[in-house]
């Protein structure tokens, strides 16, 4: 996942405002520390960045699939190997 984000952060940060910049950089922090929460004593914040990079994933696919007449949201988390529950 954070490899995805940090792809499509790549493609689309010439586009992006300074704000847009820093928060997508920022985005791209929150699941390596939730990757590491534990040894590094972390909570809290770390779980909802993850989440956050998550939806964003999952935003970027639809947008990139919108008119695609077979997107449907067991589509978008079958392509995405995500479980309902996590989204």
């Amino acid at each position: 996942m954070l490899i995805a984000h940090l792809v499509a952060l790549n493609r689309q940060i010439v586009g992006l405002s300074k704000d847009e910049a820093r928060q997508s950089l920022l985005s791209a922090v929150g699941p390596l520390a939730a990757a590491f929460s534990r040894q590094a004593g972390l909570s809290g914040n770390a779980h909802a960045a993850v989440r956050a990079a998550a939806y964003g994933q999952v935003r970027r696919y639809v947008q990139a699939k919108l008119h695609d007449p077979d997107l449907s949201p067991d589509s978008v988390l079958a392509s995405l190997h995500f479980s309902r529950a996590s989204v």
